[in-house]
């Protein structure tokens, strides 16, 4: 038997644990983190579900302490 969307979501939630799986942003558009500037320790993941051709883009942002106290100054 194969897997479902639904499926696969459970699947991933319960391999990272700490992954929060939502619905793509209207538009693909993260208004929230795309004033930040680019940098060098950017991370690639691709996930291959068997479900059909989609593809998706994810953008996150790093919320450790150190990197909120190195950038504070970017927003006014």
């Amino acid at each position: 038997m194969g897997f479902g969307p639904r499926d696969v979501e459970k699947e991933l939630v319960q391999h990272m644990k700490k992954a929060q799986l939502t619905e793509t942003t209207r538009g693909g558009v993260d208004h929230t983190s795309r004033d930040y500037p680019p940098h060098d320790h950017m991370v690639e993941i691709q996930v291959d579900l068997g479900l059909g051709n989609a593809t998706a883009k994810v953008l996150g942002i790093d919320l450790t302490h150190e990197y909120v106290a190195i950038n504070a100054d970017y927003r006014s």
